[in-house]
């Protein structure tokens, strides 16, 4: 059954982002094709061309995968989740402040090259203030809303474990580790996908094992979340970079290798031979790098938490999808006031 928005607050928060998503994809796309048409074939060629559309994939990508968030965070009524999307605006909103300045340097680099027409300089940086000032009134107005879910959403951890203050640590901990790997899926892909847009033609030593590792991280995240929702112990071992747990020191560490490829990737941008592979775009890719690298150890950390509590007791509350369904439609009875259930009568 479909989820659907049952006050006020969840309704704002769905269709302010619903109308964030729409008004800046419209303008990003006005922008982009503005581009596409004045650019003269000359330019093609040049890196700096790659850069309009490297952010118009990201930015379409970044405010779909934003409502794919919002929905997923009603429907389960995370404030784990909540606290994150206000942190992913937050975000969002500097990539489109870095996107003003590598935008306008880009279209430069072409102008110069007479390969592009003059007038899109000035366009594109009245554009993207436009684009910059709607980003920050959206983040500073999502964040007030979240503020009143969090208050609409707090309890449902103490409803939903029994208020056992130990249950709801350990199963605040494992809201956290998912939701981290929620986001971990939008910046980690979208680095690679960056990077392998911007070395097709430079580096394409390099382009297919990026190409290759985009898959190899998603399995990697989406067998993550279910060894530890199902508290796999082997299998948890196995996908994450707990080769130090119970002296298992042979096991694969596939979280740490992925954190090393992304630092290496990170080094690239940099390095003198493929400085200037990057150079049109290395200020959103070094932003990008920064938060995938500290995304990486979070998870490394949240998952040596959670799989220290396997066994405890909370594998019922966060694999069983009927009790999860249950507790969701009591939540949403009670918010329109048609139920109150007693804590000593809520189900075991």
């Amino acid at each position: 059954m479909l989820y659907r928005p049952h006050s006020p607050w969840t309704w704002t928060f769905l269709v302010s982002l619903l109308l964030e998503a729409g008004v800046l994809i419209a303008l990003e796309t006005a922008i982009y094709v503005s581009f596409i048409t004045t650019l003269f074939p000359a330019g093609e060629a040049s890196t700096a061309s790659r850069v309009p559309s490297t952010s118009f994939s990201m930015i379409i990508f970044g405010f779909l995968y934003q409502l794919l968030l919002a929905y997923d965070t009603l429907a389960k009524h995370s404030t784990p989740q909540v606290i994150g999307l206000c942190l992913y605006s937050l975000t969002l909103c500097i990539y489109n402040v870095l996107q003003y300045g590598e935008l306008l340097e880009s279209v430069a680099m072409l102008i110069d090259l007479a390969a592009i027409s003059i007038d899109m300089y000035n366009y594109t940086k009245e554009a993207m203030i436009v684009v910059a000032v709607i980003t920050v009134t959206f983040t500073v107005w999502l964040s007030l809303v979240a503020w009143k879910l969090y208050g609409e959403f707090a309890w449902v951890a103490f409803r939903q474990v029994e208020a056992d203050l130990d249950m709801r640590r350990r199963f605040i901990y494992f809201q956290l580790f998912i939701t981290i790997l929620k986001f971990d899926a939008f910046f980690f892909l979208g680095q690679l996908v960056q990077v392998a847009i911007m070395i097709v033609d430079a580096l394409p030593v390099l382009f297919f094992p990026t190409i290759a590792v985009i898959p190899a991280t998603s399995i990697l995240l989406i067998a993550t979340g279910i060894m530890v929702r199902h508290e796999k112990r082997l299998g948890t071992i196995v996908c994450l970079p707990i080769g130090l747990y119970h002296g298992l020191r042979d096991h694969r560490i596939l979280h740490i290798t992925l954190l090393g490829f992304y630092l290496f990737l990170f080094t690239l941008f940099y390095k003198p031979e493929t400085f200037t592979a990057f150079l049109p775009l290395r200020r959103i890719l070094t932003f990008f790098g920064v938060i995938a690298c500290l995304l990486s150890v979070c998870t490394i950390a949240m998952t040596a938490l959670c799989l220290r509590q396997f066994g405890q007791g909370l594998k019922p509350y966060v694999s069983d999808s009927r009790k999860a369904r249950m507790l969701g439609d009591t939540f949403e009875l009670e918010q329109r006031g048609y139920l109150h259930v007693p804590d000593e009568e809520m189900p075991n």
